[in-house]
């Protein structure tokens, strides 16, 4: 390829000279870069996918500790989609050991479809001697075309890719990275990045205006340090990581740059405010601005921080006659937990998954550690070993090293010889601190051995693997690969190909984000104990996902809101953490391992924005550092949750509300001490009267005695989001969704003014997750005026200008409009508040909207054959592999495998139901309440879609053999049989010319749903389909499906409208217009 190609640059670039015109480009540290998913060191700005043209203007960097360029490392262009999961870095690339070469080949550094790194090398090389090298990349909508130059007047084409499809970049930049860690580059130097395009991303001259709006991907490792008049950033204060002790003061750095305004002199301000925002603690200076960056310590007084939570410091500082530069830290306070160096507790249940921080994991009660490896070795040069003594850490595993293809006896031996060998020599030189491990994760994911085997070679190899160590005679507790959720296929396998003691220790993976806590724990403990006995259960990966300020694919906006929406607000996340924990120990989890190493599941977002989730979990290890489940006070189905536990031999009783507040009064023959969901005391006394909502409250002491209680409208100290639905600031909304014909759909927009001040303006939604563009509202906008407080509610009927690209909610198409993960599902609109001035505030729906209507039929007969359903429109499929869960999702192989589909209708006596499932494999080996291990339908029905009553409403299992069952208890009725449900199961075996299928039909009476058809209001809906392949289920999909594989949670199910009678189905099909 050695196509001249003319470059938009002139040669001198006309820009100033120096330093100040420069962005300045440091890489401190590589990484392994195998996957995809390891982070890159990147500079970047946002982009919409179209076509563009890129290019830069890079001085030679000065060599480093590291050399020049140090082997496998680059620097260049940067390019990524990703949501498609491909990542293209452009420009020089050292393959060699040689860190200091004199010519280094034109490469490219490329991930495709989240696969592997790989580098294509061009014939074309850079001159390291040379000053300058320009390079450019060009994308017409198929093809990539990178070139280079060191004149900038004309450049040769060095490579052409053409990305898998599909290719959307979102991403584009500038980068310096390398393979592994001691790679290091000093001061590259960027003198004018360009962009030409139709997208968001800006050119900028480096000159210190700012023309474009950059972010760092991995600020840790990399510094782009960009021309500016005056720059804050916190740096880690010597004395603490910004998590203090409480009783401690509270040290911040912070570092002031400027290129523009060296000698001036800036007026500093530091404030110090609590989460509800009120003020604690001040602090004001002045400085003179140097070349050097000028660093400033200091600290917030012990006496001002007297609660654990988290705090926010803000620094503003001010040039003369100019706006004054803000920054924020959140910092946290939490209970003092000592650390015990080189000594450990294996009582505690407290693990910590990835943790980079160790100190802080013991500082939180953490006692052990979850850290992957793949050679013995690494305990030493990772300093695994040190930290885990010095820090009195057990370290669990896992092992990853357990991949073996060809799949053979021998090759299987030679594995699990080399496992066993690797286990023992671990316990011999570090019998402190290894006292059990893991082999591999989540094998669904990532499966070692080949998927047409479904596993069964891997629990052979796991099995050889206890079959050694036992020879060997050593006392080393074998733990089961954590699988994603709990996947009962492989551990009921894992159980009959190796026997109930193949293990010590079952680990499952427990992750339910955003749902609820409660529910479920105990049905998966009861099928683990099934297959195992009486064995630890671990639940060794969980984590709830948090919002995040900043997104990879830029700012946030109405399309990309808050990515799959499974994420919570800090708050919740805090509170859902430890209500979490307290129900997995209540169903008998021996140990609950917290994942802190994605940024939305981590208790930090950063080094200088700590989650409440630290402070919750610190104070439920202070608290609870060996708890044991003692009794429930009250009902799974009450509102009101009161449970008794003993640690170490005290008692302690926990109070949560899943509805409503309550007042309790509790009693005791001696002094009671009441303490919040963050460890601060809030009553003591032999008699203390509470008020409790979503946030557990601990009473240590006792034995308590229930005085009285009674729900409530005074709100508790701590209350979350969701118990006060229209309460966020300054503008609150909610949005709803039904059905008013089988064509007509309309949106319901509830908004309140919570700003103090009045407002008018309009109100414009738009359509959330890439809609198509023709699609629209009726109205487009509305006109509101708000006095503060006062609510509205506004109707919105969605639909097309384009009969090619409908709005049609009875057949949505996964990425336009339509939400369909494996966890989330669904339309979501977003609400733009403007006024006459151009101010503009954006606000973006929660709940899912289904917007379907279920038409009346009366003509229908529950025998399990469906000709008289043809009418009725179909629920399916949508998603493909991103809505199958667990093991369907890898090891499915087509529709003949597994494809169910369903249908709903209604006549005056209940809610009809009908389903066809394509199955090769039908297993109905489970019965009764247990029915949902095996090939079965669950469904989740809830009369109060608005409103719901989270232990009021019913799910149920329809299974072949089995009546209908409630699977859970309410109020009302305890779990079990539905005699009052007729139900239909058929199974029709495969032959060679048709797939073996399996019909469920069943009529739900309105009277058990609390429920009237003809009030024209929704209901909400969740419906999943359990596949068992004959080892029970390998996982689920469907409908409003809730991560974790159980309906626990009421306010992510769609909305279904019974259409009135004269509604009826041959009216289909006319999309909405």
């Amino acid at each position: 390829m050695n196509r001249l190609i003319h470059l938009l640059f002139p040669v001198a670039l006309g820009l100033a000279s120096g330093a100040a015109a420069d962005l300045v480009a440091s890489l401190d540290a590589g990484g392994n870069k195998w996957g995809y998913a390891a982070p890159h060191a990147a500079t970047v700005q946002p982009w919409d996918g179209s076509p563009f043209t890129l290019e830069a203007e890079l001085l030679r960097s000065a060599p480093g500790p590291s050399g020049l360029l140090p082997r496998e490392s680059w620097f260049g262009l940067f390019i990524e989609d990703g949501s498609n999961g491909s990542r293209f870095s452009f420009g020089p690339f050292n393959p060699e050991r040689d860190a200091n070469p004199a010519r280094v080949p034109l490469a490219a550094v490329c991930y495709e479809k989240r696969g592997h790194f790989q580098v294509k090398r061009s014939s074309e090389q850079w001159d390291t001697a040379a000053e300058r090298l320009f390079l450019k990349a060009e994308y017409d909508g198929e093809t990539l075309r990178f070139s280079a130059s060191t004149d900038g007047q004309a450049c040769r084409e060095a490579l052409r890719i053409v990305p898998a499809k599909p290719f959307m970049p979102n991403r584009i930049g500038l980068t310096l990275d390398g393979f592994h860690d001691r790679s290091a580059i000093r001061e590259l130097r960027v003198k004018e990045f360009r962009v030409s395009g139709s997208g968001p991303a800006r050119s900028d001259r480096f000159d210190g205006s700012r023309q474009a709006g950059w972010n760092s991907t991995e600020p840790k490792r990399a510094r782009f340090l960009h021309p500016v008049e005056l720059e804050l950033e916190w740096r880690n204060p010597p004395s603490g990581n910004n998590v203090f002790d409480r009783g401690r003061e509270a040290a911040f750095t912070l570092e002031l740059r400027t290129t523009q305004c060296i000698g001036e002199t800036v007026g500093l301000r530091f404030r110090c405010f609590d989460r509800d925002g009120r003020e604690l603690w001040n602090s004001s200076e002045r400085r003179t601005l140097t070349a050097e960056p000028l660093r400033l310590s200091g600290s917030v007084p012990a006496e001002r921080l007297a609660r654990n939570g988290v705090y926010r410091l803000r620094a503003e500082a001010a040039l003369p006659g100019k706006p004054a530069q803000i920054r924020e830290q959140q910092f946290a306070v939490i209970p003092v937990i000592p650390v015990t160096p080189d000594r450990y507790d294996r009582r505690s249940p407290y693990s910590g998954n990835y943790f980079a921080d160790w100190n802080l994991a013991a500082r939180l009660g953490i006692r052990q550690i979850r850290q992957t490896w793949r050679q013995p070795g690494e305990f030493e040069t990772r300093q695994y070993a040190e930290r885990a003594r010095a820090n009195g850490l057990l370290v669990n595993g896992p092992c990853l090293d357990a991949a073996f293809r060809p799949q053979t006896p021998q090759t299987l031996a030679a594995k699990a010889d080399r496992i066993a060998a690797a286990f023992l020599k671990l316990e011999k030189k570090y019998p402190d601190f290894i006292y059990c491990q893991e082999i591999y994760n989540e094998p669904e994911n990532w499966p070692p051995t080949a998927m047409e085997t479904d596993l069964v070679p891997f629990a052979a190899l796991v099995a050889r693997v206890r079959q050694n160590l036992r020879a060997a005679g050593s006392k080393l507790r074998l733990m089961s690969p954590g699988t994603t959720h709990v996947n009962l296929s492989f551990l009921k396998t894992l159980a009959l190909v190796g026997g109930p003691d193949v293990v010590d220790i079952v680990a499952v993976h427990g992750y339910r984000s955003p749902n609820r806590p409660e529910f479920g724990h105990e049905e998966d403990i009861a099928a683990i104990r099934d297959l195992f006995g009486d064995k630890p259960v671990y639940v060794n990966e969980d984590a709830y996902f948090a919002l995040t300020a900043e997104k990879p694919e830029g700012p946030t906006s109405i399309t990309q809101p808050f990515h799959t929406m499974i994420e919570l607000d800090e708050l919740t996340h805090a509170i859902y953490l430890q209500r979490k924990y307290l129900c997995q120990f209540m169903a008998g989890y021996a140990l609950v391992n917290q994942f802190d190493s994605i940024r939305n599941h981590s208790l930090s977002e950063h080094e200088f924005h700590r989650r409440p989730g630290l402070v919750t979990l610190a104070a439920l290890a202070a608290t609870l550092p060996h708890p044991e489940f003692v009794r429930r006070r009250t009902a799974s189905t009450d509102h009101l949750w009161i449970l008794d536990w003993t640690t170490d031999g005290r008692p302690v009783t926990t109070l949560w509300s899943l509805n409503d507040f309550h007042e309790v009064t509790l009693t005791a023959p001696e002094p009671l001490r009441v303490l919040d969901a963050f460890g601060n005391e809030t009553a003591n006394g032999r008699k203390v009267a509470l008020t409790v909502g979503g946030a557990p409250l601990f009473v240590l002491g006792g034995p308590v005695a229930v005085e009285k209680r009674a729900v409530t409208a005074r709100h508790p100290a701590i209350v979350l989001p969701e118990e006060e639905p229209l309460g966020e600031k300054p503008f609150a909304m909610e949005v709803f969704g039904r059905a008013e014909s089988l064509t007509k759909s309309v949106i319901s927009v509830t908004l309140r003014n919570n700003s103090g001040a009045p407002f008018a303006g309009t109100a414009t939604p738009h359509f959330m997750n890439d809609a198509p563009a023709s699609w629209r509202f009726t109205p487009a906008s509305q006109p509101i005026k708000l006095a503060p407080g006062e609510t509205v509610t506004l109707e919105f009927t969605p639909g097309s200008g384009d009969p090619a690209e409908p709005f049609d909610p009875y057949r949505p198409v996964a990425g336009k409009g339509y939400n369909a993960l494996w966890w989330t599902e669904g339309y979501r609109v977003a609400i733009e508040l403007s006024t006459s001035v151009g101010n503009a505030t954006l606000l973006h729906s929660r709940r899912p909207l289904c917007l379907r209507g279920i038409p009346f039929d009366d003509r229908i007969s529950i025998d399990g054959d469906l000709a008289d359903w043809n009418d009725i429109p179909e629920f399916p499929q949508v998603g493909g592999d991103r809505k199958r869960n667990t093991a369907l999702a890898r090891f499915w192989t087509g529709a003949a495998d597994y494809r169910p589909t369903f249908k709903f209708a209604w006549n005056r006596e209940g809610l009809l139901f009908a389903a066809e499932v394509l199955d090769d494999k039908h297993d109905a080996d489970c019965k009764g309440l247990d029915a949902w291990r095996t090939d079965s339908i669950q469904l989740g029905l809830n009369a109060d879609h608005e409103r719901p009553d989270f232990t009021g409403y019913p799910v149920l299992t329809l299974a072949d053999g089995s009546p209908a069952i409630l699977q859970r208890a309410t109020k009302e009725r305890p779990a079990g049989p539905l005699p009052e449900v007729p139900l239909k199961v058929i199974r029709h075996q495969g032959s060679y010319d048709r797939p073996g299928r399996t019909v469920y039909e069943c009529l739900i009476p309105w009277r058990l749903l609390k429920f009237d058809p003809e009030s024209g209001k929704p209901f909400g809906f969740c419906v999943q389909f359990n596949e068992s392949d004959g080892w029970w289920r390998k996982g689920w999909e469907g409908y409003f499906l809730q991560m974790g594989g159980h309906i626990i949670d009421p306010r992510r199910f769609g909305d279904l409208t019974p259409l009135k009678p004269d509604h009826r189905p041959m009216e289909r099909h006319n999309p909405c217009k």
